[in-house]
């Protein structure tokens, strides 16, 4: 098993510097810690830290030594193919095998974005056409765009297609990118539709001739006592905890169960985590203990007194 960090930068701190220094601290705890990708989002204005994650990313990767550091994922409307293209063939080549670029469908109002791209006119294939977008994205890292971009004979960053649903599974395949499911942005069950996993696979195999780049984002709160990550989330909503829901909330071998759960049922292997949590110290606890399920085997759910905590 795999598990990755999705990073909105909400963390309990009095300024905009303190969020960044706290993001870092927490992207080097995942790294020693064996965690597969930190991920940072882009939100206007969600984010204290920031809105556009870009400029952090070299700092990220700087700063530690495994990990792959990316954007999960950048809104595609208010980006112009070229510019992402550009700056993240620079990006794969200083940091070889490190760069994750990550496409999201979501966008800001049309006003807000004809603002942020400083024209009347929204052109309708920009704002609408995401399939077509990251099509051109591609074209221009692979060198099969209309204009070149150096820096040449360079690593690429890994490509995925962000979703609460499976719709993209088909661009995913005929890219040969990376396809990655929230389903804390959506109310349906791990396991539905999960055949077209099993399709995808087939397909994308077929294609390229290698199996296909996948993973399950998830969020929730994880905490030795199952009672306090109980009460972390109580404190957070107001409401109880429904173990119905796609939040993990409990204790490592909960969570542990709950991934076995969703590994059985689409064969994924790999899991991108929120952690609801906004105190930074108590996120980096997080990590300690879930760093025991990571390359861990994956049998019958497991007696949590017998994890090595």
């Amino acid at each position: 098993m795999k598990i990755g960090i999705l990073e909105f930068g909400n963390i309990e701190q009095r300024s905009g510097a303190e969020v960044l220094e706290a993001v870092l601290e927490y992207a080097q705890c995942a790294d020693v810690n064996g965690f597969s990708r930190f991920w940072l989002t882009e939100h206007h204005p969600l984010s204290m830290g920031w809105n556009n994650p870009e400029m952090l990313l070299p700092t990220l990767a700087c700063y530690t030594e495994t990990i792959k550091i990316g954007i999960a994922g950048i809104l595609s409307a208010i980006h112009t193919p070229y510019r992402v293209a550009s700056s993240f063939k620079l990006l794969g080549t200083m940091f070889p095998g490190r760069i994750d670029l990550g496409f999201a469908n979501g966008k800001p109002s049309p006003e807000a974005c004809r603002n942020m791209l400083n024209t009347e006119s929204l052109a309708p294939d920009i704002y609408h056409n995401f399939q077509e977008h990251v099509r051109k994205t591609h074209a221009f890292l692979t060198d099969e765009g209309p204009a070149a971009i150096a820096p040449y004979l360079g690593d690429l960053p890994e490509m995925w297609l962000l979703g609460a649903s499976y719709q993209q599974l088909g661009l995913a395949a005929e890219l040969g990118t990376g396809f990655s499911r929230s389903i804390f942005h959506t109310a349906e069950q791990p396991g539905h539709q999960a055949e077209k996993v099993w399709e995808h696979r087939s397909q994308f195999a077929e294609i390229h001739q290698v199996p296909p780049p996948l993973n399950i984002a998830f969020a929730g709160i994880c905490d030795k006592d199952d009672r306090k990550a109980k009460k972390k989330f109580y404190e957070l909503y107001q409401t109880e905890y429904d173990p119905n829901s796609n939040f993990i909330v409990g204790n490592p071998a909960y969570f542990n169960d709950r991934l076995s759960q969703m590994m059985e049922q689409t064969g994924i292997e790999e899991f991108i985590f929120k952690d609801l949590q906004t105190n930074n110290l108590s996120r980096m606890d997080t990590l300690h203990l879930l760093s025991k399920l990571i390359s861990k085997p994956i049998s019958a759910p497991t007696d949590y007194d017998k994890l090595e905590l």
